[in-house]
């Protein structure tokens, strides 16, 4: 809860840098989140779209194949492992202006 609200006051006080429709959580690969038992991502974003008064929808984003430990790679490699990763849930589209599905 300490993050979303961190987060929160960013946002609120610079709200012209910050323009959200909706708060989308980065999904965790499926054997990760049975490691983990839980989704940080979600943790923080769920709190921090109420407290902004923006949707929460966790269902929109998925992964769509599972990241390498980022431990010891650098940060290209890093950028690298994510492009492809995600994708939206059975090809909705998500438009600058809003949201369908």
């Amino acid at each position: 809860m300490w993050f979303a609200q961190r987060l929160a006051s960013l946002v609120e006080s610079n709200r012209e840098h910050f323009a959200a429709d909706l708060v989308i959580p980065v999904p965790l690969d499926r054997s990760r989140l049975r490691e983990r038992g839980f989704n940080q991502a979600e943790l923080i974003a769920k709190p921090l779209a109420a407290m902004l008064g923006i949707p929460f929808r966790s269902y929109l984003l998925v992964r769509t194949r599972p990241r390498p430990n980022q431990l010891r790679l650098t940060r290209r490699e890093r950028w690298e492992t994510v492009r492809g990763a995600y994708a939206t849930h059975n090809a909705r589209r998500l438009t600058s202006c809003g949201f369908y599905w």
